[in-house]
């Protein structure tokens, strides 16, 4: 989706929202694009666009030198309670993306409801989908975020609109929202712990830099890897210890550290 389309589509649902919060009535006159410009924080050709979009859907219509007035009252939708909604926005290079959503359907069958799964590309279109889902009537969303904390003031506005969100992995610093996470220290643990009860001592580490991934995942799988080495009096070698810029040099590392020879 072009970054153009995305803030429209964003445009509308916020006019949308701003219609019903207000209780506009039929022909009733909506606010210029000056005062969207400047609540909305966007140009006044994506104001424009998002308004015309509005009267091609039916929700307004235009008076020449006069504006734009409601067509009808728009009613603020609500969702059945049998479906929930999962918005992944982040799954590049997510492994467990689906394993996410198998549990999360296995739970919702168990207490009749269905999954609603939505998918976005970059903070934009999170914030787009986000108010879709806000405009059909849900008020609860779990979902997997984007990996910055771009959208934080978005979802400070949402949730002050009555969204209530869930996130799964990762949560903007101190944002007052529940998150699932797994336990990655005692799972690094765990994991390193096996390798030593099958015979093995000299044990690396080789991951992602943890300076460059917003995620804590990578700091905590660390750390509970070097708990599991002194737990069991196993040396920590920092020359054992590769953390990468990105993944384009997984495979060369892999090789060079198999064919080192061990002290």
């Amino acid at each position: 989706m072009a970054k153009a389309s995305v803030k429209t589509d964003v445009a509308c649902q916020s006019i949308k929202e701003y219609i019903i919060k207000n209780s506009l009535r039929k022909d009733e006159r909506i606010p210029t694009e000056m005062f969207f410009m400047e609540q909305l924080g966007v140009s006044r050709t994506t104001v424009r666009k998002a308004l015309e979009t509005l009267k091609r859907d039916g929700y307004v219509y235009s008076k020449q030198g006069s504006g734009f007035f409601l067509q009808a009252p728009i009613a603020e939708k609500r969702t059945p309670p049998s479906r929930f909604p999962l918005l992944l926005a982040h799954t590049e290079k997510f492994a467990c993306i689906f394993q996410i959503i198998q549990g999360v359907s296995d739970y919702l069958l168990k207490h009749s409801l269905s999954l609603d799964l939505r998918t976005a590309n970059g903070a934009l279109e999170e914030q787009a989908e986000i108010l879709k889902l806000y405009d059909e009537g849900y008020r609860n969303l779990m979902f997997v975020p984007i990996e910055t904390d771009e959208n934080y003031d978005f979802y400070l506005s949402m949730k002050k609109r009555g969204m209530n969100f869930t996130f799964i992995d990762r949560i903007p610093a101190y944002f007052p929202a529940n998150l699932i996470q797994p336990d990655n220290v005692y799972g690094a643990f765990l994991a390193t712990e096996y390798l030593i009860q099958m015979g093995h001592t000299h044990i690396a580490w080789l991951c992602l830099s943890p300076y460059r991934h917003t995620s804590s995942a990578v700091r905590e799988r660390f750390s509970g890897y070097k708990q599991a080495m002194q737990y069991y009096h196993l040396p920590l070698d920092e020359n054992d210890h590769i953390f990468l810029e990105d993944y384009s040099m997984f495979d060369e590392t892999i090789l060079r550290m198999l064919h080192r020879s061990t002290p």
